[in-house]
């Protein structure tokens, strides 16, 4: 059972999927990256995140604080490409 909660779209032929699934009888929260093939169905990938429900409250205050770090960091400094140098 896989009940989709929010699809992202990450570029032109993937997208990270948020859902809810069931294994041995429990819930699970998955986040995860989705490729699409040949025939234009919507695959997943081993790049992803699947945790307990008792866990989002953490996962949520560490994205949280990532993206207050991220926000809040000086710009990332160019470095020179071979021409450039």
């Amino acid at each position: 059972m896989q009940k989709i909660i929010k699809d992202i779209e990450k570029n032109a032929t993937n997208k990270i999927r948020v859902s809810i699934t069931e294994f041995k009888g429990n819930n699970y929260i998955d986040v995860r990256v989705y490729y699409e093939d040949e025939a234009g169905e919507y695959k997943p990938t081993k790049k992803g995140v699947t945790f307990r429900p008792d866990q989002i409250s953490q996962v949520i205050d560490g994205l949280l604080q990532a993206e207050k770090e991220v926000k809040n960091a000086p710009a990332p400094k160019e470095v020179p490409t071979k021409e450039e140098e």
